[in-house]
């Protein structure tokens, strides 16, 4: 098993599309890439809007908080921020918190306590955005 059809592994859920699917589009995704030198990275925007519903459809209405560990790019994190029913970003460490508030995103939750000392006077300029942090 190659390094794509790993990938393709991780975003489509084996009961999601017949294997012949996943075929068809692994053979899609190699004929695209044929061309592109390693490393690369790339998103399967119709992949990522289908497992979004598959999470809406599951949360039953209560909102989704991403975890920033599981989408390390600014742009794809906007983007499903920006589908219906994700809320907020649920960042590891407190100086991730600070750079995605920099950056605009201005509901943010740290995964866990710190004693980085330069992030904790750091987040003495919060809110960055203009915003109150909400208390949980």
């Amino acid at each position: 098993m190659d390094t794509l059809d790993r990938s393709l592994s991780a975003t489509v859920t084996a009961g999601s599309r017949p294997a012949a699917d996943r075929e068809a589009l692994l053979e899609r995704y190699e004929s695209i890439f044929e061309t592109v030198s390693p490393p690369f990275a790339f998103v399967d925007l119709e992949a990522l809007e289908a497992n979004a519903a598959a999470m809406r459809a599951q949360a039953a209405g209560v909102p989704i908080r991403v975890a920033s560990k599981s989408i390390r790019s600014i742009p794809v994190l906007r983007r499903v921020l920006a589908i219906e029913g994700f809320r907020g970003v649920l960042a590891f460490t407190l100086p991730e918190a600070l750079t995605l508030a920099e950056r605009g995103f201005d509901d943010i939750v740290v995964a866990y306590p710190t004693v980085d000392r330069s992030a904790l006077g750091g987040s003495s300029r919060w809110p960055l955005s203009g915003r109150t942090p909400r208390r949980r």
